[in-house]
């Protein structure tokens, strides 16, 4: 590959992504299957370029991704909304997750004939959503934000159930040391830690930030910033992701904060907050839009280049399959029980909820490390993440254009019905 034809590469898939974010934003149609697509097409169709080099990378292009994007999707919550979602949100992550993991696992473990532990790690790699695939598509759908915040949160705790259960099952199969409560404790102390420096991390970064938001460079600055956050956080063994998501949380309302308690700390301690100081300039959140885009587009061309399947057999591919149709089911079981506490959904939003379903980046990445931490016997657990990945990104694709019809069906009816209490039959002055 000449550096000129490189280059026209990049500006071609910059164009495309472009185009296909207006589409999204027009049709409703996500952008994610077309780049993943034209990444499909580059790598193992063409082999334009070769995905043998592109698998060792793999972690830290992904981390970079989900660096900018959950931090962009931080920035666009509302911290009431966070709050009142947060218990629903992961109330659904815990059922989908232990339903996906439990019906894979014996689908693998008394169909396939896979062994206790390597049924566990295929369970649990293809158990969660993609934050880096959900945060972006669900900002741009037309339902409620305390729906859109209830899918950014349950991708952002999904993918740290992932990671966390992953590495459990391989330090036991390492260690032999099996405690029952080690999972649940690892898991708290991974969002205590991840709440505590985020927090701290947020409240001084937001009043700096504010002093200096129209320096030049001030954004360079933030991003270094949260590159450190997450290598602190990561090193505490906390998640990262959760972090970074709530670190863009904290700039984005730390003014709606302040002005909220600045009243009971100047009446309780003497001390006076002012808003005003916490004001997160707009540049930064329009900067972190342009960057967002960029990566997430090279993101899922980069997906697409992953997606190898010269190895894969019929066999591996009918279990495949059947796999994504259990977690499809795994997903509506878990949506029907969260649905029996939570009423307050419309069957258009239920669809949406429902569709939010696509595998990405880290089921790529985790279902390697089994084979890299010499697990006997993972050999076709690559294969069954990337026919996942795949599958679970067009059913995504459908079911929103299904899911955004509906919306639309649902605004016109309600717009009808307040027009009709409104002007009532004239006749018997009952509402039309």
């Amino acid at each position: 590959m000449t550096v000129p034809f490189f280059f026209a590469l990049l500006g071609g898939i910059i164009v495309v992504g472009f185009l296909a974010n207006l589409l999204f934003r027009l049709t409703k149609i996500p952008s994610v299957l077309l780049l993943i697509g034209i990444g499909v097409v580059l790598g193992p169709v063409t082999e334009i370029i070769t995905s043998d080099l592109l698998v060792s990378i793999a972690p830290y292009i992904g981390t970079l991704a989900l660096i900018i994007i959950l931090f962009e999707g931080g920035l666009e919550l509302d911290i009431v909304t966070v709050i009142k979602q947060a218990p629903r949100a992961t109330l659904l992550t815990v059922l989908v997750f232990v339903f996906s993991v439990a019906s894979v696992f014996a689908f693998a473990y008394f169909i396939d004939g896979f062994s206790v532990v390597n049924a566990l790690l295929l369970a649990a790699v293809l158990g969660a959503t993609s934050p880096a695939i959900c945060i972006p598509v669900v900002s741009g759908l037309s339902v409620r934000d305390e729906i859109k915040t209830l899918l950014k949160l349950e991708s952002a705790l999904g993918d740290v159930l992932l990671i966390v259960t992953v590495v459990m099952i391989l330090d036991f199969e390492r260690t032999g040391v099996q405690e029952k409560s080690a999972m649940v404790v690892t898991f708290l102390k991974s969002f205590g830690v991840a709440f505590f420096i985020s927090s701290v991390a947020g409240v001084l970064w937001s009043r700096l930030i504010s002093w200096m938001g129209k320096e030049n460079l001030s954004y360079m600055l933030t991003l270094g910033f949260m590159f450190l956050l997450y290598f602190v956080v990561e090193e505490l063994h906390g998640s990262a992701a959760i972090a970074v998501l709530m670190f863009g949380l904290i700039l984005a309302n730390m003014e709606v904060a302040a002005r909220r308690i600045g009243k009971k700390t100047q009446a309780l301690f003497g001390i006076d907050i002012i808003a005003e100081k916490f004001v997160l300039d707009e540049f930064i959140k329009n900067i972190t839009a342009e960057i967002s885009f960029f990566v997430r587009t090279f993101f899922f061309v980069y997906l697409g280049l992953l997606l190898n399947f010269e190895s894969l057999t019929l066999l591996t591919g009918i279990s495949a399959v059947l796999i994504v149709l259990l977690l499809l089911g795994s997903r509506k079981v878990g949506i029907f029980v969260f649905k029996m506490r939570n009423r307050s959904m419309t069957p258009a939003e239920l669809e949406v909820v429902m569709a939010m379903m696509p595998r990405g980046l880290a089921t790529a990445v985790m279902a390697f490390l089994p084979l890299q931490a010499g697990i006997p016997g993972v050999e076709s657990l690559p294969m069954y993440a990337f026919v996942a990945i795949v599958l679970t990104n067009i059913y995504m694709t459908f079911r929103i254009i299904i899911a955004e019809r509906r919306l639309e069906s649902e605004r016109k009816q309600a717009s009808l019905e307040m027009e009709s209490s409104m002007y009532p039959d004239e006749e018997t002055g009952e509402p039309l």
